[in-house]
């Protein structure tokens, strides 16, 4: 099988899970790696430390932040804007809210909103669009 045309997408790539991920599809040969991290910011230094490691640059950000549901909407238009098909999706991204409870801007407590609200807008946002 060809990776090279494949594109994958790991939400929470910038560390942990997310970031193996990402490590894991480079080596396989994948021509896009995806890295959907809630900032800039973290997308391009987990890309720059992928790019060390890997010694490849198939590496792309994305801004998502999936405990917020306009945050999925966006993402996954970014990326119809970007014209980019979707082969892999990995859904690693969460966020513990510890021991008191926060909620998003839609009153939705945030690992709840995080682990499952946001990921299931971009899925189905994501399906609708492709």
């Amino acid at each position: 099988m060809n990776n090279q045309t494949k594109t994958a997408l790991i939400t929470g790539a910038n560390s942990g899970i997310g970031f193996e991920a990402a490590a894991q599809f480079a080596e396989a040969g994948y021509g896009t790696v995806i890295l959907a991290c809630r900032t800039l910011q973290k997308a391009k230094t987990a890309q720059k430390q992928l790019i060390q490691r890997v010694g490849k640059d198939v590496f792309e950000g994305l801004v998502i932040d999936v405990a917020e549901k306009t945050s999925a909407h966006a993402a996954a238009k970014e990326l119809q804007s970007r014209g980019q098909q979707i082969d892999v999706l990995v859904l690693n991204a969460a966020m513990s809210a510890g021991k008191k409870p926060l909620f998003n801007a839609d009153g939705i407590e945030m690992t709840f909103a995080s682990s499952l609200i946001g990921h299931h807008v971009l899925t189905m946002s994501l399906l609708n669009n492709g």
